[in-house]
């Protein structure tokens, strides 16, 4: 009897696993509609092979030179260090997401992340979007706006940021 009492246990858990703990949760869940969301990976330097090919030799002589000046190999490291971080973005993968409430920039060495209630217009040119926290075009865009470049998807990219940042305020 003892047996057939771990049994019936054992299915029971089984069981408990298979159905919803609560079926009012359940029923809360289905309710909430998904958030829309956005997402996609730019690799600039995958982009134009011919580019990142002439950074790369401009890098190596620009490296070239800092040895030839200093004649040390500490420079050099230094100096590439401080090269190839400034042009993180353009080697490194960026990711972008748009949702509902966010704009959200991943970076390897930081996150950035705005609300939509925070960016008033934006700008577009070939490569991509500013999205600007001023209303009216300023020189500190560049500093406290956030870019966003299109990856094949320029059209849903535009559909979502007029309609955040209003369709009549972009150029």
């Amino acid at each position: 009897m003892a047996r057939k009492s771990q049994r019936s246990r054992r299915t029971a858990r089984k069981r408990a696993k298979q159905l919803p703990k609560s079926w009012a949760a359940e029923a809360a869940r289905s309710a909430v509609p998904e958030r829309a969301e956005l997402s996609w990976r730019v690799l600039p330097c995958a982009r134009d092979w011919r580019l990142t090919t002439a950074t790369v030799v401009l890098l190596l002589l620009i490296l070239c030179v800092v040895y030839l000046a200093f004649g040390h190999v500490g420079w050099v490291a230094l100096s590439a260090l401080l090269l190839i971080g400034s042009l993180s973005s353009f080697f490194l993968p960026t990711t972008y997401t748009l949702s509902d409430d966010h704009v959200t920039v991943k970076r390897p060495f930081g996150t950035t992340r705005r609300d939509w209630m925070a960016l008033r217009s934006h700008r577009v040119d070939a490569r991509g979007v500013l999205l600007s926290p001023f209303s009216h075009p300023s020189r500190l865009e560049g500093f406290r706006g956030i870019y966003l470049q299109f990856q094949d998807n320029r059209e849903q990219v535009m559909a979502i940021v007029s309609t955040k940042t209003g369709a009549g305020r972009g150029k």
